[in-house]
């Protein structure tokens, strides 16, 4: 193939050509023999470990202008990692340094592309052929293949995460970027609480789900899909809550649990593909009879991971049964725990 085809950045960034020069290098991986395609996409970190024209180190501080906690020398070509608690996301790391060396070491690549852009235009592209590498060792295309359907699942989501040494958050991105043609999807990586670990929309009009945010259709979905073997489908009832105080309910969820049943894989689509958004405001009652206060429920308000209930922004109270507190016998006011504490029946000032 020829790589020098293209002349500018934007052309570059379109994901086929990326993969196109993906696909470039991995026939370079095939070139060298101390290192297979096989082993690199089973078990990254062992197969550069052993690799004898790159070298791995380990480090315990990070370095680096990557987002990624790795970075690569060029002399003597070198992988720093900087160890994570995910072996998924070392995977990842691992294979897009290694994705600059094999960038740096192609002339074709580095003389005929890279060199001929202005310096930033450069640094950026290489991070992106660097990823969309890393992303088709982990995930080769005779696995998207035989797992992939005519509409993108949970379930698709969650045996690409199970057969691959990749992490959940590299997974959700792959789904994105292989979703059929005309698929509208928001790929979402979450736990029982349906607490938001990760997400990715590949449409304007679907807007990821705020990450750290609580979603009570996802974790009532989780729920009936730990009960019903892994997986479950539904339509949005409570609605999906924004910063902005409002929540979408016009929205088809599948749901599927990775092979730990801990974690779960939402895909979420619009009911209606070719029907406008339905928002509505997210208003909630205080649970305290004592303040009643009337509170839009955004995604930044804290929820009870006890009772699941949103914290009133006035008072801080949530559902959950609070214990009998002690009063003035006087005002009937409640007492403090140091004044409680300290066998007072009544408050100091009071009559």
């Amino acid at each position: 193939m020829t790589v020098t085809e293209l002349s500018n950045l934007q052309e570059w960034r379109r994901l086929e050509n990326l993969q196109l020069i993906a696909r470039h290098l991995i026939e370079q991986v095939e070139a060298h023999e101390d290192v297979t395609l096989s082993e690199l996409s089973s078990a990254p970190v062992t197969a550069l470990e052993d690799c004898a024209h790159i070298a791995l180190r380990y480090s315990a501080t990070v370095n680096s202008n990557c987002e990624l906690a790795g970075y690569y020398h060029d002399s003597p070509p070198t992988i720093t990692l900087h160890r994570s608690a995910v072996d998924g996301r070392d995977n990842f790391t691992v294979l897009h340094e290694y994705g600059h060396h094999l960038q740096q070491h192609d002339d074709e690549w580095a003389m005929g592309v890279l060199a001929e852009l202005p310096n930033f235009e450069a640094r950026l592209l290489e991070e992106r052929v660097s990823d969309t590498f890393a992303s088709a060792v982990l995930f080769p295309d005779k696995a998207i293949e035989h797992l992939l359907g005519s509409t993108l699942t949970a379930k698709f989501v969650a045996e690409l995460y199970n057969g691959s040494a990749a992490s959940r958050a590299a997974a959700c991105m792959k789904a994105i970027e292989v979703a059929p043609p005309s698929t509208e999807a928001m790929v979402v990586q979450l736990d029982e609480r349906g607490q938001v670990l990760f997400a990715r929309s590949n449409s304007d009009n679907l807007f990821v789900a705020p990450f750290g945010s609580f979603q009570e259709d996802f974790s009532r979905l989780f729920q009936i899909a730990s009960e019903r073997g892994g997986h479950s489908h539904g339509t949005a009832e409570s609605g999906l809550r924004y910063s902005t105080g409002n929540s979408r309910n016009d929205l088809n969820i599948d749901m599927a649990l990775d092979y730990s049943g801990t974690v779960g894989f939402a895909v979420v689509t619009p009911t209606y593909r070719f029907g406008t958004a339905s928002w509505m405001p997210e208003e909630r009652e205080c649970s305290s009879n004592r303040c009643g206060e009337v509170f839009l429920w955004t995604a930044e308000i804290g929820v009870c991971l006890t009772c699941g209930v949103a914290k009133c922004p006035v008072c801080y109270e949530c559902a959950c049964e609070r214990l009998a507190v002690a009063q003035c016998k006087e005002c009937f006011m409640e007492l403090s725990v140091a004044e409680s504490s300290g066998g007072r029946v009544a408050h100091e000032e009071c009559p």
